[in-house]
């Protein structure tokens, strides 16, 4: 028994090691979304110490890391001794002239957090910008829409398809590759260190919702095509190097 419990240790060990050892290129002078695929531990979850390691240079002149407040739709360049999270995206930029590869500290771990989305206002669309927490490549399908202070997705939560059917959230979200935007639904991938925008739609003004990380049960998929009308109209303006930082507009 006692030489099992050792080799179910190691491989456990070897899983949990390897689970998240996965790295993002960040190429110099160009935008990213990006978030992160495990947390990382308490003691080395800032911006100095989870990107500092990789990216050469001084913080807020060569490089730099921005989080999108969807309460106030504003943007606020973090301090270098911030925590940063899981679920959250971020956008980031380096101009150290060569490729940076960011990986997460030692003891980050795989948790499955519950993302909390900004619901609309006015029956506006408010965009909410999060990120894809897995260390795995995922599908949309991956995600549901849990609504604390309402029953109209039941205890299991809406999929995706079925969240955009009762306007709270749509079945699309939008990435930025460092070229442009690119929409992806519900059949397509995530990759980790992914961050990605998505509104959330009419029907959700009262409601609190949250992206959570794990299929539904009641998960029905839509049949019926697009017509909302929702568009995404996202850009990047200015230079870093000026001051500026990536720009928002609906």
């Amino acid at each position: 028994m006692k030489s099992y419990n050792s080799v179910l240790a190691c491989l456990l060990f070897i899983f949990t090691s390897n689970a998240f050892a996965v790295d993002f290129n960040l190429p110099s002078k160009e935008w990213r979304l990006i978030s992160l695929p495990a947390e990382p531990p308490a003691a080395e979850n800032t911006v100095e110490k989870v990107f500092g390691d990789d990216i050469s240079g001084v913080y807020g002149t060569d490089w730099a890391l921005f989080e999108y407040n969807s309460g106030i739709n504003q943007y606020r360049e973090l301090n270098k001794t911030n925590p940063v999270k899981q679920g959250i995206g971020y956008w980031i930029i380096q101009l150290s002239g060569n490729m940076a590869t960011l990986d997460l500290p030692a003891g980050s771990h795989a948790s499955i957090p519950s993302i909390p989305l900004t619901s609309s206002k006015n029956k506006n669309p408010q965009w909410n910008l999060v990120g894809s927490p897995f260390s795995d490549v995922r599908t949309l399908n991956d995600f549901s829409i849990q609504v604390a202070n309402s029953d109209i997705c039941g205890a299991a939560g809406c999929g995706l398809d079925q969240a955009k059917d009762k306007q709270l959230v749509h079945n699309k979200v939008w990435i930025y590759s460092g070229q442009g935007y690119k929409e992806k639904g519900t059949d397509d991938t995530l990759n980790p260190w992914e961050g990605f925008w998505i509104p959330a739609l009419s029907g959700s003004s009262g409601y609190n919702l949250s992206l959570a990380t794990m299929p539904t049960s009641n998960y029905i998929r839509s049949i019926s095509a697009s017509t909302d009308g929702v568009t995404l109209n996202l850009q990047m303006s200015g230079q870093f190097m000026e001051g500026s930082h990536p720009g928002f507009y609906i």
